[in-house]
């Protein structure tokens, strides 16, 4: 045994695959053990278009534009992402009865109407409610990446918009920061960077091992290494893009979302 431990010691080349290893190995199994991990994770996301603002009608003070036979100087759609996007069920009873979830506008604007654009899972029965000018939101429960879309019609400006309200076990509601082609193109973006930064590393040990222990590398021995290598890339973005995949909004909301 301690002669099979001797020769492996002396192998300059298990010794630069053990530790590629171990530096790749370290760092999944840690994700891996929170990646298991029960969690609760409420998130959301905030989209606006305004259609008609102050600076538009101060250029033409004679327009009058009209909602429902009502003047208005300012129009913005909003629509509104709620999703569970945590392993974990969130129940209606999670909900602190004192700080319920809703749409909270800054600026107390006139709220012409809303409707639910999507729903995923119908079972949910999440319904809208509309009080002091706030909009509440309402569910029986939610399992992973059930949620729903809702639009707004009203007056406030698109940046005095805030979801708020606490559920039992979530240290702060989420707001989505990616969608989901921007975190694609992003896990790209890392693919190509991980293989130009490893393959410039690779060809230094190769040359540095040539010059100063006078080592030869077969055919073979440089293809397994890049094999390895490579696998050990697409287990790095698979970690990544797993992450970014729980940072993001996920695709069959995204067709609700963008549609006219």
């Amino acid at each position: 045994m301690n002669q099979l431990i001797d020769t492996f010691s002396k192998n300059s080349w298990f010794i630069v695959i053990a530790s590629l290893v171990t530096l790749i190995g370290f760092p999944l199994s840690i994700y891996f053990f929170y990646a298991s991990r029960k969690i609760k994770k409420f998130s959301y996301y905030v989209e606006s278009l305004t259609i008609v603002s102050k600076s538009m009608k101060e250029k033409a003070k004679k327009l009058k534009i009209t909602y429902d036979n009502t003047i208005i100087s300012n129009l913005t759609v909003t629509r509104i992402l709620f999703i569970n996007r945590g392993n974990e069920v969130i129940n209606s009873n999670d909900i602190a009865p004192k700080e319920p979830l809703r749409i909270v506008f800054i600026s107390n604007p006139d709220i012409f109407e809303f409707k639910i654009l999507y729903i995923k899972q119908k079972a949910n029965n999440i319904s809208f409610t509309l009080y002091n000018n706030q909009i509440y939101l309402n569910f029986d429960y939610l399992s992973y990446n059930e949620g729903c879309i809702l639009q707004v019609v009203h007056s406030s400006d698109s940046d005095k918009i805030h979801i708020k309200g606490i559920i039992k076990g979530i240290n702060k509601l989420n707001k989505f920061k990616v969608k989901k082609k921007e975190s694609e193109e992003l896990i790209l973006g890392i693919f190509c960077y991980l293989s130009m930064v490893i393959g410039v590393v690779l060809a230094n040990i190769f040359a540095n091992a040539k010059e100063e222990f006078g080592m030869e590398f077969g055919l073979n021995i440089e293809t397994s290494i890049h094999l390895i290598l490579f696998i050990l890339i697409l287990l790095i973005l698979v970690v990544i893009s797993n992450v970014l995949e729980k940072n993001s909004i996920p695709g069959t909301y995204i067709s609700s979302l963008s549609k006219d």
